[in-house]
């Protein structure tokens, strides 16, 4: 074999300097960044909470329905993230047990039962 071989043709010297690396970076780098105390609820949370009233604004305040005409069952989804805004207790969330965002979960899963068929389905 020559020396001047290109790293493909050798893959057992490739194979063990990424093994070597991989290792390097899990003892020396990763131990200093788990010590990080990571508050994910305290970070994401704004990106829940911020776009409600926008959310509200697109809700049909007559029939319950999200989103813009035709209507299909897909845009209530809608109705899971302000749940979720409406149940989380924290001082940083507005919509804690709002009755506004109450209402209009309320009003977006009556659009649901309002839609359905009797097999339970929406077309």
């Amino acid at each position: 074999m020559t020396p001047h071989v290109a790293w493909a043709s050798r893959p057992c010297l490739f194979s063990s300097l990424c093994l070597c690396v991989s290792v390097f970076h899990l003892l020396f780098f990763t131990p200093a960044r788990a010590a990080e105390a990571w508050d994910y609820k305290k970070e994401f949370l704004p990106f829940l909470t911020d776009p409600i009233p926008d959310l509200l604004k697109k809700q049909n305040k007559q029939t319950g329905a999200f989103g813009d005409e035709p209507w299909i069952c897909t845009d209530q989804n809608l109705i899971y993230p302000l749940a979720a805004a409406w149940s989380i207790k924290d001082p940083a969330n507005p919509w804690y047990h709002k009755d506004e965002l109450l209402t209009a979960i309320m009003l977006g899963g009556d659009k649901l039962i309002a839609e359905a068929k009797p097999n339970g389905q929406w077309i």
